[in-house]
């Protein structure tokens, strides 16, 4: 008899509390200050480009080698650089969030965000490029969740006659 009373005791208690639980599809999720989510490019608005040089240490120690970086020759007159950062690609399907990417950076060009919700049917739309990951470093959120187009943005082109397949795994129904 004491265990029911004491059931029902902590029953009324919990009812009267606020709940705890979080509508995560129907309102934000509350994220903690440490908490990480994706990974962002930082810009720098002196020179209107991004700040990664192009090191490609981020890629050589990713481990889940989500990360492509590839450059280009500059002859502009807004930096100093002679090779500026072409093409930055991330595979967020890929990516495990870990921050190693963020802690190898020697220029600090790149940081983890709080964006962590990012999901979709296609595996194409979750490679971010350079453009996309600067939007999240800025709190902005993705404005492309289109598969990539005719010209292979964003992801590295593709022959025309090896299309990529996607798993189209379906689950076993329900006998």
């Amino acid at each position: 008899m004491r265990g029911i009373l004491k059931a029902f005791k902590e029953t009324l208690g919990a009812a009267g509390r606020a709940p705890v639980t979080e509508m995560y599809p129907y309102e934000p999720a509350r994220m903690t200050p440490r908490s990480r989510g994706a990974p962002g490019l930082l810009w720098n608005d002196e020179v209107d480009e991004i700040v990664c040089t192009g090191c490609r240490a981020c890629a050589r120690e990713c481990p889940d080698k989500c990360i492509f970086v590839s450059l280009e020759r500059y002859a502009g007159d807004k930096t100093e650089r002679k090779t500026i950062v072409d093409e930055f690609y991330l595979d967020l399907a890929l990516c495990s969030y870990c921050g190693i990417c963020v802690y190898v950076c020697p220029y600090e060009a790149i940081e983890m965000t709080p964006e962590f919700a990012y999901s979709s049917y296609s595996v194409r739309s979750m490679v971010l490029d350079k453009g996309e990951l600067v939007q999240i470093a800025r709190g902005m959120q993705r404005t492309t969740t289109n598969p990539p187009n005719a010209s292979g943005a964003p992801g590295p082109k593709l022959p025309e006659d090896q299309p990529v397949e996607e798993s189209a795994a379906e689950p076993e129904g329900e006998t």
